[in-house]
């Protein structure tokens, strides 16, 4: 747990120098579309700003290009979510007055999204707590799906950075029949399910512009793992014995490292294609043994933006 822990301080750090640097060009695009000089308004995402033009995307996804000459003002945030033009200063390009500019929270960007996946789970890995108790094997678990939902904003108007808050179902990653430990000299099998349900907050950076947006993102959450109709049976003799089926569970601190792309299909849904990495290393006190749990998941879904 302290390598893990200390993993997730560095990211941490890794992830507030990355937001930390974003905050000048989120305050430099705070803008809403240009004035021409014929006081004709175009309302978008300002993408960039040169000497010669200004290139907008506008509400619809269509990129514009203005010559920065033909620009009378820009458009700002007003106090209350209006308009508010800024003039041009000619020859200071990127000084476009106040970057300060308040904004109303739904200015910002907020979606939701649904998404499912294939897990691809690694070999249960297991500690033994009882001092001199039996050496244990590691166990191989079966192939599980997941299926989630979530709820993201982006909090800077050049949506570099998401910020995600998710729920996600894991489940069928089941361990079948197998050898799992010897204990006094006996060989014993385990059988039994595994599920997880975790809540996470990811932090997402991604390349806004375009109609396909990569990003990567690491998510601390927390995890609550159900370890069910677990069954041992070993040969004495001759004789197989089996144990009745028991329940076990636990809740942990877990982690999920983020990659993929979002590929926009019309100005507010967007299909997701994702791959995550999980961890949690769970305790089961009534099998009195520790767990190491990681899993590669392939993931698609929908993503709503309002």
């Amino acid at each position: 747990m302290r390598t893990t822990a200390k993993a997730f301080h560095y990211l941490v750090v890794i992830i507030l120098v990355l937001l930390i640097s974003t905050v000048s060009l989120a305050q430099i695009k705070s803008l809403k579309g240009v004035q021409l000089n014929d006081g004709t308004l175009v309302y978008g995402k300002v993408m960039k700003m040169s000497a010669n033009e200004v290139v907008i995307e506008d509400n619809d996804g269509k990129v514009v290009k203005v010559k920065f000459d033909d620009i009378k003002s820009f458009i700002g945030y007003g106090k209350d979510g209006e308009d508010k033009l800024i003039l041009k200063k000619t020859g200071d390009i990127g000084d476009v007055g106040d970057r300060k500019i308040p904004r109303k929270f739904h200015d910002v960007g907020m979606y939701i999204g649904f998404l499912g996946g294939v897990v691809f789970p690694q070999d249960l890995k297991i500690n033994n707590d009882v001092a001199g108790g039996p050496s244990v094997n590691d166990i191989s678990l079966n192939k599980g799906y997941l299926v989630g939902a979530k709820f993201g904003v982006y909090p800077f108007p050049d949506r570099v950075l998401a910020i995600e808050w998710e729920y996600n179902h894991l489940a069928n990653t089941d361990a079948d029949t197998q050898y799992a430990y010897t204990s006094g000299g006996v060989n014993v099998n385990l059988e039994g399910k595994l599920t997880a349900d975790s809540i996470f907050i990811n932090f997402k950076l991604r390349y806004p512009e375009g109609k396909l947006h990569p990003y990567i993102g690491f998510g601390p959450g927390w995890s609550w793992v159900k370890f069910a109709d677990v069954r041992s049976s070993a040969n004495v003799g001759g004789a197989t014995f089996i144990t009745s089926k028991q329940d076990d569970s636990d809740n942990r601190f877990a982690y999920q490292v983020l990659a993929g792309v979002d590929i926009d299909i019309v100005s507010n849904l967007a299909l997701s294609l994702g791959y995550k990495y999980y961890h949690v290393e769970p305790s089961l006190s009534k099998f009195q043994v520790d767990l190491r749990y990681s899993a590669h998941i392939g993931t698609i879904g929908l993503n709503f933006m309002f």
